[in-house]
């Protein structure tokens, strides 16, 4: 997400060949965790079990975010069709899950990372948990910019009412 809103006008201009590009920088990217996991060998941390199973409670509430996520989120925004292609009628959603935190996908991605660290105990999973938290605050602000110059007055209403990571889980009396 970081590269679809850092380079929104190439991909605009690219429009759906631009898909072919970040699916396959996608794929050097997984190619390259597993790459550097055979470098660097496949051992874990030692440490006691029960810490590995704690990792379930972020992946738990990650798929329940997941869920909530896809259910009020359309295809064409989940696919950054919105962002890639010219879309006149995109409507600033503020319902379901985007009224109590403003990315919920990257609070679940980051959740997932989290868990999969304290399941797996591997040193590169951590440092790819703290690289996707980097990457993923600069998506934010990118992102944030975009929504602010589509949506003006609207947008900047709605972010003072949702936090963007953390979710309120009550409404505001």
């Amino acid at each position: 997400m970081f590269f679809v809103h850092a380079l929104g006008s190439l991909w605009k201009r690219m429009g759906r060949a631009s898909y072919a590009v970040l699916w396959s920088f996608y794929a050097l990217c997984v190619a390259a965790v597993v790459i550097a996991h055979g470098v660097w060998g496949w051992k874990a941390w030692d440490w006691p079990v029960w810490i590995s199973w704690t990792g379930l409670f972020p992946l738990a509430i990650a798929a329940g975010l997941a869920y909530w996520t896809y259910r009020t989120i359309p295809a064409r925004t989940l696919l950054a069709f919105r962002q890639i292609e010219s879309d006149d009628e995109r409507p600033l959603i503020r319902d379901g899950v985007l009224g109590k935190v403003r990315h919920p996908r990257y609070v679940m991605f980051v959740l997932v990372a989290a868990g999969s660290f304290l399941i797996t105990g591997y040193p590169l999973v951590l440092v790819s948990l703290v690289l996707i938290v980097i990457a993923f605050g600069a998506a934010m602000r990118l992102e944030e910019n975009e929504l602010r110059s589509y949506f003006g007055e609207e947008f900047e209403r709605y972010r003072r009412e949702v936090p963007a990571f953390f979710p309120r889980l009550r409404n505001r009396s």
